[in-house]
């Protein structure tokens, strides 16, 4: 697929330090930019803040923000 609708993309900084978890967010958002739309799930709020994107928190199977 050369250019994806979507790109789902599952902890992709999980095990990242903090310089190479900005890189990855630094790709995703050129992806972005580009016209495919990012869905990214992650336990860390306050790199996905970093984004500028909107974010949708859930908590326990339910949407609270």
């Amino acid at each position: 697929v050369n250019e994806p609708f979507i790109l789902l993309a599952d902890e992709p900084t999980g095990n990242l330090d903090r310089e190479s978890a900005i890189g990855v967010l630094d790709i995703l958002t050129r992806i972005n930019t580009m016209g495919t739309a990012v869905l990214m799930a992650t336990h860390n709020y306050e790199l996905a803040q970093q984004t500028g994107q909107r974010i949708i928190r859930i908590d326990n199977g339910t949407i609270v923000s």
